[in-house]
């Protein structure tokens, strides 16, 4: 379980980091290069992310609790493709693609301090019955 967790961390960083990586790419190989890489680590995310939901979510529920997540995942797309536009005619598609990356790196961290954002078993939540242990859970 940390493993997965750990990974999909590592994996969503990396993404951003990818991003901005395409500002410095130089030539299409290199950019393939980082495509090929962001893109096998999105997979990757998306895996465990999609295992993850439905080892945790009840399946009563999943349906309604994947078309958030994807709504919730999507609905902020338009908004960037009209702001990146201007973005980068203003500061250069190199800026726009470094600051995205670091925005994106710097928002998946700050994420990860949020309580509870990483405890995917509930064990924040879950208050030991009387009797048990600490250590049984």
């Amino acid at each position: 379980r940390e493993l997965d967790d750990a990974r999909r961390e590592i994996d969503a960083v990396i993404e951003d980091i990818g991003i901005a990586a395409y500002a410095f790419a130089g030539s299409v190989g290199n950019a393939m290069v980082i495509s090929v890489l962001t893109g096998g680590l999105s997979a990757t995310a998306m895996i465990i992310w999609s295992t993850l939901m439905h080892r945790i979510v009840p399946k009563e529920l999943l349906g309604r609790v994947s078309s958030l997540d994807w709504l919730m995942s999507i609905s902020l797309v338009p908004i960037s493709f009209a702001v990146t536009g201007p973005v980068a005619a203003a500061i250069g598609d190199d800026a726009t693609l470094v600051w995205a990356g670091l925005l994106g790196t710097i928002a998946t961290v700050a994420f990860l301090f949020v309580p509870g954002i990483r405890d995917t078993e509930g064990t924040l939540s879950r208050r030991p019955a009387s009797g048990e242990s600490v250590d049984a859970r």
